[in-house]
């Protein structure tokens, strides 16, 4: 597949806003809108980007509903097997590729051949698969079993890809930390990237991997992972108390954003912090 568009990572397909409930980890002090809105990013050997069409209409995030849905069709099943050969095929012109993504993506049973793909696929193609059913958001979540197996998968980016869905579905936005946590110190920056995005976004409880995230923030210089981590705490509050000197140095080394963020993180931990002193 050298020198073909091929899907290889996407940080995050919708704007996932932690609300400030019981058990989401946000500060209720801070606003929806400091939350990170991550778009849709995809890397590529051709350095194709993602059509606009594919993403969400607005951003907004999609609930899952669980109305039953009937099973696709042999038809159904048939064509979009047919579409995902297209996708891995070195004879597809690159100009037709994003239109074959799309159609794809419009299958009824696109979920259940991407299933397939990640479970018994090649290496190529369970990239692919992982990559595809990301952008399919809550939509694989008929598939999720699946998913949830492929978080073991021995390809980092499938596993990245995978952990980048679940963190959409609510059931198993949990079930994607630990690998969202490993990653957060891979030595790609892309993979370092996707994990700060979607951890930043997952919406569940991260109290437990203060360690990882001061990690994070001692080893990386990447704005595009430290902003996401640096909000994330601030969120936190008190419990991201033990990662104040990291921030602080952020603080005073960073111009614009960053360092703006930081100082806003540092004032919500120290602020709760103070008001749960005895």
């Amino acid at each position: 597949m050298t020198g073909r568009p091929t899907l290889r990572m996407v940080l995050s397909i919708t704007t996932l806003l932690c609300l400030p409930l019981a058990g989401c980890g946000n500060h209720p002090a801070q606003s929806d809108s400091e939350h990170a809105s991550p778009a849709v990013v995809r890397t590529a050997s051709a350095g194709v980007p993602v059509p606009a069409e594919l993403s969400p209409a607005g951003g907004e995030r999609l609930e899952i509903e669980h109305a039953e849905t009937s099973s696709p069709s042999r038809i159904e099943l048939t064509q979009a097997r047919l579409l995902f050969d297209r996708l891995v095929s070195p004879t597809q012109p690159a100009e037709n590729w994003d239109e074959s993504l799309a159609q794809l993506l419009q299958e009824e049973g696109a979920a259940a051949v991407l299933a397939e793909k990640l479970s018994s696929g090649t290496p190529a193609e369970r990239e692919l698969a992982a990559s595809t059913l990301a952008l399919m958001g809550v939509e694989a979540a008929s598939v999720e079993k699946t998913l949830v197996a492929a978080l073991q998968d021995e390809l980092p980016f499938v596993r990245a890809n995978v952990a980048a869905t679940l963190v959409q579905l609510p059931e198993h936005a949990q079930d994607a930390i630990p690998t969202l946590t490993q990653l957060l110190l891979a030595d790609d920056p892309q993979l370092r990237q996707l994990a700060a995005v979607n951890l930043n976004a997952a919406g569940v409880v991260l109290t437990d991997h203060i360690e990882q995230f001061r990690q994070a923030l001692q080893r990386d210089n990447s704005e595009d992972v430290l902003t996401p981590v640096v909000e994330l705490l601030g969120r936190m509050g008190e419990p991201a108390k033990p990662a104040l000197p990291e921030l602080r140095k952020i603080a005073r080394q960073q111009r614009g954003e960053l360092g703006a963020k930081a100082s806003s993180a540092i004032q919500l931990i120290s602020r709760e912090t103070e008001s749960s002193a005895p």
